[in-house]
């Protein structure tokens, strides 16, 4: 099954659409594009309002990545993902744009610090739950709910295999990118 909005794309398996709750359930690897990130989830339902997505939740092995925005980070390396990984994943859109994540269990993050566009370090936090804040798809704060465990690493510092939480894999080759791509 593959999808396309202008401002949500996603592929999966198989889908089912409740309409009595209005909900878009996507099973079998589904892979969700929207506001700059990446969703993959073992499920993933999609709660519309007003024909719009509102709200979604992941349920299990949940990982959101959001490339960082090359047009506002001055530096050349273009690996730099900021990461959110849980057993479950809520999040919520306010004009298609998301603005703010929960994560509920096994909560991890890989996140690039910035100082006036310059990214410093790759932070890495562990937290059982952790909600997070963002801003023009960017992330504006994070707050670790259950005893926080992390690691910052100065850039020069941080080598290859530091980079990527456990079952990253960036699928935008995938990615639906026309209407008539979704027959393809």
């Amino acid at each position: 099954v593959r999808m396309f909005n202008r401002d949500l794309q996603a592929i999966c398996d198989s889908m089912s659409f409740d309409t009595k709750d209005s909900i878009v359930y996507l099973f079998n690897d589904p892979v969700v594009w929207a506001s700059g990130n990446q969703l993959t989830a073992t499920t993933i339902d999609l709660k519309i309002k007003d024909g719009i997505a509102d709200q979604f939740h992941m349920n299990e092995n949940a990982l959101i990545v959001n490339p960082m925005d090359p047009r506002l980070i001055k530096v050349i390396d273009t690996t730099m993902y900021n990461q959110i990984k849980g057993r479950t994943v809520t999040g919520y859109l306010r004009n298609n744009e998301l603005y703010q994540v929960f994560v509920d269990g096994s909560g991890e993050t890989i996140y690039y610090p910035d100082d006036q566009g310059y990214p410093f370090a790759l932070t890495k936090v562990l937290s059982s739950q952790i909600r997070i804040e963002l801003e023009n798809r960017q992330i504006q704060n994070i707050t670790f709910l259950s005893r926080p465990e992390g690691t910052m690493n100065p850039l020069f510092m941080v080598d290859e295999s530091m980079k990527y939480l456990g079952g990253f894999k960036w699928r935008e080759s995938e990615r639906p990118t026309s209407k008539s791509s979704i027959f393809e």
